[in-house]
């Protein structure tokens, strides 16, 4: 994850913890090079103000 150390370190001590990408979407572990799920743990514990770029509405499936 690049961004903000406080950003950074609020999604590694929520690192491997289940969250839901959305209200009512599905389960993704925390993982710091998934987008979705660092997303998800900053919508949940912070006050997100705006979202701009390419934010995906879902967790990567690792292959294999």
């Amino acid at each position: 994850m690049i961004g903000s150390y406080r950003a950074a370190a609020l999604a590694e001590l929520h690192q491997g913890e289940s969250i839901a990408l959305s209200p009512t979407g599905p389960m993704a572990a925390v993982a710091g090079d998934d987008d979705a799920s660092v997303l998800a743990v900053l919508r949940e514990y912070t006050n997100v103000m705006e979202e701009s770029g390419p934010v995906p509405q879902q967790a990567r499936v690792p292959q294999g």
